[in-house]
C-alpha cells in the first residue's frame, strides 16, 4: 500500500512537526520570561517612585486634604467617594467651565489678525 520513501517522508515531515512545535515552546516560554521580567523591572520603578522623597514629603499634605473631605463628608471612612462628593466634583466642573467660557468670551485674543 504504501512505499518505503513515502513512510520516509511521512517520518521526516512529523519529525519537522514536532521540532517546529519544540522551538515555537521554547519561543513562548522565552517570551513569557522576557514579558515577567519587564514586569517585574516596571513594578520596581514604580515602588521607587512611591518610595521617594519627593513623594514622601507630599504625604502630610495628602493625609491632611483626605481628613478635611471626611470631616465635610465628601468621603467615607474607607476613603470611596459619597455621593454628595460626586456631585461636588460635578459643580466645580460646571462653573470651571463657565468661568472660563466667560472669559474667553470677555477677553478675545487681540493677538489674532
Amino acid at each position: 500500500m504504501f512505499g518505503m520513501s513515502q513512510i520516509s517522508s511521512a517520518r521526516e515531515f512529523i519529525c519537522q512537526k514536532s521540532y517546529v512545535r519544540r522551538l515555537t515552546g521554547v519561543a513562548n516560554l522565552q517570551f513569557t520570561m522576557q514579558h515577567d521580567e519587564w514586569l517585574i523591572k516596571e513594578n520596581i520603578a514604580q515602588l521607587r517612585q512611591l518610595m521617594s522623597d519627593q513623594n514622601l514629603q507630599l504625604l502630610p499634605d495628602y493625609e491632611q486634604r483626605i481628613s478635611v473631605l471626611k470631616d465635610l463628608g465628601f468621603i467615607d471612612e474607607n476613603s470611596r467617594v459619597e455621593l454628595k462628593g460626586k456631585v461636588a466634583c460635578e459643580v466645580i466642573k460646571v462653573l470651571l467651565s463657565r468661568v472660563s467660557a466667560s472669559q474667553v468670551n470677555e477677553y478675545p485674543d487681540t493677538h489674532r489678525r
